[in-house]
Parts: C-alpha cells; structure tokens; sequence
C-alpha cells in the first residue's frame, strides 16, 4: 500500500505535468497559426511584387519589338542578315547601353 505522501507527489506531478501538456499544445497552436498568417500575408506582398516586375519586363520587351518591327530594313528580303544583324545589336545596344540585359534568371552579356 502507498503512502499518503506518495499519492499527494504523485497527483501533484500528474497535475503540473497535464497543465503543462495544455499550455504547450496552446502555445504550439498559437505560433503556427501566427506563422501561416505571416507566411500568407509575405506571399501576398511578393506576388504583388513579381507581378509588378514581371509587368515591367513585358512592356520593355513590347516597346523593343514594337521598335524593331517599325523598321522596313528588317523585312525586306534585299537587305542582307549581316545587315539585319548590325540594325538588332544597334537598337540592342541602344536598349542596354552598359552591355548587359536581364534574361531569365540572370545577367547576361552580349
């Protein structure tokens, strides 16, 4: 037979044990649903992002092949490729003056 001061220890560390077990299972509960709210929100903010830069990169390219094919030279079929190829790198170059244009993902030098 257990003593009486057995069973008082035993129900108190049942007792600390099963308050800590609640407190925790709140607490694990409360950051999850704090970090999904904040994942959600940060991925809202970077589609709007993206969208903006992705917007950006699809009038640049527009204005570029709006120009280029402003430019009889490049359909007609007495003007050589070499030609064709000098007016493109000149437009080019007039486009991107440092030498370098941004091509899926990275720089790219031409």
């Amino acid at each position: 037979m257990r003593s009486i001061r057995t069973k008082i220890t035993l129900c108190l560390i049942l007792t600390v044990l099963a308050g800590l077990a609640v407190s925790g299972s709140f607490s694990i509960a409360l950051n999850y649903d704090s970090t999904m709210s904040t994942v959600e929100q940060m991925m809202s903010e970077t589609a709007v992002l993206a969208a903006g830069r992705v917007q950006q990169e699809l009038t640049a390219y527009k204005n570029v092949v709006i120009e280029v094919g402003c430019i009889p030279q490049l359909s007609d079929p007495n003007v050589s490729t070499k030609k064709k190829q000098a007016i493109i790198d000149a437009r080019r170059h007039a486009q991107f003056p440092e030498g370098k244009y941004y091509w899926h993902g990275r720089y790219q030098h031409f």
